[in-house]
């Protein structure tokens, strides 16, 4: 899978995009509490969809705050039911040439929650992170395409 933690404790995953991947446990996303830790998975603004078995997987003992992600609608653990989820399809540009970009339309444009850090950060294409007052999820912002008139 894309990954897997097993170390007890915090992971965090922001403006990820975690696609297609195949694994025996998890496929996007595996924990697994030892020892009796308790996990906690943060997740904001990613797009985590058709991995095989399933997008999030993990035991009962993980704490989820996931929030304005997309998933396929094979996420364990309930990871759907925070604040501006979707099982929408993400609309990439070209999944059989794998471009994991959005294209217009897509439920995942301008549906993310913003954060102070992306004031200056960049996708990764290298444009800004912020572009249209609020960010994509996923890995890219999406650019429109438009016609720019000089008046003077």
């Amino acid at each position: 899978g894309a990954i897997f933690d097993d170390r007890g404790g915090l992971l965090e995953v922001y403006n990820c995009t975690i696609v297609s991947n195949r694994a025996t446990w998890g496929g996007g996303i595996r924990i697994r509490v030892r020892d009796g830790w308790v996990d906690y998975l943060v997740m904001s603004n990613s797009v985590v969809c058709s991995n095989s078995p399933s997008d999030v997987q993990g035991p009962g003992a993980v704490t989820n705050f996931i929030s304005y992600s997309c998933f396929s609608s094979n996420a364990d653990m309930g990871v759907v039911s925070g604040s501006g989820n979707t099982t929408n399809n993400p609309l990439f540009a070209g999944w059989d040439k794998q471009d994991y970009r959005l294209t217009p339309g897509s439920p995942c444009l301008n549906t993310g929650a913003n954060q102070d850090w992306m004031m200056n950060g960049i996708d990764l294409d290298n444009n800004r992170r912020i572009r249209y007052g609020t960010v994509d999820m996923g890995a890219y912002e999406m650019i429109h395409n438009a016609t720019v008139y000089r008046f003077r």
